[in-house]
């Protein structure tokens, strides 16, 4: 994801003490994050990755490849990756 991206950029030009190529960073970042879709709150997300568990009859870890797999696709470009991992492995665990 260009935002993403952009986020990690200016991280980096931060961290280097570039202050003007971070400020152009995050900049262009805010501004694509205008035409993404609002992402989830934690409990939304949380209630979401819950209902899946419970369709799939998901019992454990042994199951998080079949929870993943239905969230990604149902939460596609609402709530990134990490985080949705993230939550799966505390629901499953």
């Amino acid at each position: 994801m260009l935002s993403k991206q952009r986020e990690d950029s200016a991280t980096q030009f931060r961290d280097a003490g570039r202050e003007d190529l971070y400020e152009k960073e995050t900049n262009e970042a805010n501004l694509l994050k205008t035409y993404l879709p609002s992402q989830l709150s934690d409990d939304e997300l949380k209630e979401i990755i819950s209902q899946i568990i419970i369709q799939t009859k998901a019992v454990g870890m042994k199951d998080m490849g079949k929870v993943m797999g239905q969230s990604i696709a149902k939460i596609a470009g609402k709530a990134d990756g990490k985080r949705i991992n993230s939550f799966v492995k505390e629901l499953l665990g």
